[in-house]
């Protein structure tokens, strides 16, 4: 074969191959990249025992340094989940949120689910998907000792509870109904009764409400406790006024917080004298303070994970590229499905996990019922 000709054809086959690569090239830049699909959790850092940080946890894969009854049923199941089935290869991220921003959270699309001390109640339903109850709680409330209140006229901060949180809503409706503060009582009325007439209902989750849209109208000498302390939920203190305080208070009288770390210290300092949340969160963290916890529970509670529920339900969960990842629906009947034969004997998750977290305790005959109420699947 003359010389020439080889030549040619190697020319050919080198600009044959060059437009080829250029064909593959422009091809492949008009696919869009697409991220590793996700599933992003929301935790929370301090609401031991049931969702907190931990430095034995470092080395987990899902959630690392996180840990707490729910962290941990969250993490068995969503483990499961991405092993196998339509989430197998799935990736799991966590993001830290306050209960004050937990379900906006949501709402936005910044996580795809909640685990941790979240209350089921019937206007969340209406709004979220929940997996099956996990937990049985209440709102219960702790005091500073008896020789810790104050002599006298006190018109400074009474009481203290983390924002958005059903201590909010529920926790100081019962409290006012009750007439548990005492000499204080006066007080806590006033300050849920300050907007009542501009809402027919007067309930504090209406007031409270209220109050938030009236932020601007905050006074401003008012000095918060703490740097966790919710500036957007506070009133003018010296509109709280009373037959032993006439001139308002100083500061509160109920003080919203960011974390339970900020408000149950505050409590232990005598910085505040009530503190209101759920009496198993209390518990563990007012060991060692001088302070009197109320065992009994002023209301009942199921904790569950919380998922997105959109009107029609067929809502999509995306990421932040905007690139579809997975239905919001099917999140949660996975999850739900997995939970429920985790539920069972042969794993029997919930009373592993409360031994594990709750180490020493015994649950409760209403809480065992509940945990045994899901042992209910035969074994074929």
């Amino acid at each position: 074969m003359p010389v020439l000709s080889i030549m040619r054809r190697a020319v050919t086959a080198i600009v044959a191959f060059v437009l080829w690569s250029l064909h593959v090239a422009t091809v492949a830049s008009e696919i869009p990249y697409l991220p590793p699909r996700t599933i992003t959790v929301g935790v929370q850092s301090d609401a031991r025992p049931f969702s907190y940080i931990s430095a034995a946890q470092t080395d987990e894969e899902l959630m690392p340094g996180y840990t707490g009854y729910m962290i941990e049923i969250c993490r068995r199941v969503l483990s499961h989940m991405t092993s196998r089935g339509p989430f197998s290869g799935y990736q799991v991220d966590y993001r830290r949120v306050t209960p004050g921003e937990r379900l906006e959270a949501l709402d936005s699309g910044r996580i795809d689910m909640l685990c941790g001390p979240d209350s089921i109640t019937l206007g969340r339903l209406y709004k979220y998907n929940t997996s099956h109850p996990l937990f049985l709680s209440g709102i219960s409330y702790a005091t500073v000792a008896n020789e810790s209140f104050p002599r006298g006229r006190y018109c400074n901060s009474v009481l203290g509870l983390v924002g958005g949180t059903t201590a909010e809503t529920e926790g100081l409706r019962k409290l006012d109904a009750s007439n548990a503060l005492q000499r204080y009582d006066a007080a806590l009325e006033r300050f849920l009764a300050l907007y009542a007439n501009r809402e027919a209902t007067g309930s504090p989750s209406v007031l409270l409400a209220r109050i938030k849209e009236l932020q601007d109208n905050i006074s401003n000498g008012f000095t918060s406790l703490g740097n966790e302390s919710r500036g957007k939920d506070r009133i003018d203190p010296s509109l709280v006024r009373t037959a032993n305080c006439p001139d308002g208070f100083k500061h509160g009288p109920v003080v919203f917080y960011d974390s339970h770390q900020q408000g149950i210290e505050d409590l232990c300092k005598g910085r505040i004298l009530f503190y209101v949340s759920d009496v198993d969160i209390l518990s563990g963290r007012v060991k060692g303070c001088d302070v009197i916890l109320q065992r009994e529970t002023m209301t009942r509670e199921a904790y569950g994970v919380f998922f997105r529920r959109s009107a029609d339900g067929v809502h999509d969960a995306h990421d932040v590229t905007g690139v579809r990842n997975f239905p919001d629906s099917a999140l949660y009947a996975e999850f739900n499905n997995v939970l429920l034969r985790k539920m069972q004997k042969t794993e029997n998750i919930l009373d592993y996990e409360f031994s594990h977290q709750f180490k020493g305790e015994k649950p409760t005959e209403d809480l065992q019922n509940f945990f045994d109420g899901y042992k209910f699947v035969v074994d074929f």
